[in-house]
């Protein structure tokens, strides 16, 4: 089972790379896990998980809330290169289903509950 949340944190890294093309680095992730954000001519690619974050099974309590307090704690106190002052923006994506009793089948089988 993986670590409890709040002992978690998450070293970040990023590296200008001008002559690279988005499209050209997600490429190279072939089925694995990928992303990609961008904001005018600046942007950001990842590959893989860094966490996994899920909500509990309990239907009484704030899912989303929930999720949105452990990722804040992941992102709260990051690792960062010796010198860097400043952690880049952190983004988590993905997503889960309204209801907690969600069966995940069909074009949903991706989305848990």
């Amino acid at each position: 089972m993986p670590s409890a949340p709040e002992s978690r944190r998450l070293a970040t890294v990023t590296v200008p790379a001008p002559d690279l093309r988005p499209e050209v680095f997600l490429s190279h992730a072939k089925g694995d896990a990928r992303g990609f954000w961008a904001r005018g001519s600046r942007w950001v690619a990842h590959q893989g998980i860094a966490a996994e974050l899920r909500p509990d099974g309990d239907s009484s309590s704030d899912r989303f809330g929930l999720v949105a307090e452990r990722a804040s704690q992941i992102a709260l106190n990051p690792v960062l290169p010796q010198g860097t002052t400043r952690a880049p923006r952190t983004r988590f994506y993905g997503g889960f289903s309204f209801r907690s009793d969600h069966v995940p089948e069909g074009i949903w089988a991706s989305f848990p509950s």
